[in-house]
This record gives C-alpha cells, structure tokens and sequence, in this order.
C-alpha cells in the first residue's frame, strides 16, 4: 500500500505539470482526474 501511496503522490506531482506547462487542452478533465488522485491518497493515506 505505501508503494501504491507513492505512486500516487508521484502522478499528482506529474499531472500538476502538464496542468502548469498546459501540455493537456482539456482543463475540466484534467481537474477531474487530480481530484480523482488526490482522493485516493486520502483513502490511503487513511488505510496506512
């Protein structure tokens, strides 16, 4: 489980920058999933 937490901590980090570089066109999608991410390291972070 602490992998999967940092995996996860590692593809929020990385979404984070296409949203910075704006290398993804679809902003609402793009939000959905970091939501989406942020979430499940809750759910983790709790079950650890």
């Amino acid at each position: 489980m602490k992998i999967c937490l940092k995996e996860l901590r590692d593809s929020f980090i990385n979404l984070r920058i296409l949203k910075g570089a704006n290398l993804i066109k679809d902003f609402e999608f793009l939000e959905k999933i970091l939501k989406e991410n942020d979430e499940l390291i809750s759910i983790f972070v709790v079950s650890i």
